[in-house]
């Protein structure tokens, strides 16, 4: 799944294995629109993009929203969607 600016503050998907995946997005709105950092289980998530398996474990991945672009998250290498890796 790639990343973009969550549209909601908070969802939960209650997966079929019964596990729980949450998607929290703090300080969320019209004029915060753009990803500062990320953590994935309390840990920093630097990936534009989360894997099913990932997701299939449970847990939560939080965003921190702000109004300016941090050109600095998401920019590692390695933390381009799967499919954009393979083509280098």
């Amino acid at each position: 799944y790639v990343m973009g600016s969550p549209l909601f503050d908070e969802v939960k998907l209650y997966l079929e294995n019964g596990n729980i995946f949450t998607v929290q997005a703090k300080n969320n709105g019209k004029n915060s629109p753009y990803i500062q950092s990320a953590t994935l289980n309390g840990n920093d998530f630097n990936a534009t993009w989360i894997g099913t398996e990932t997701v299939q474990q449970g847990g939560s991945l939080s965003f921190e929203m702000g109004p300016e672009p941090n050109k600095d998250w998401g920019v590692a290498e390695g933390s381009e969607p799967y499919s954009l890796s393979n083509e280098k």
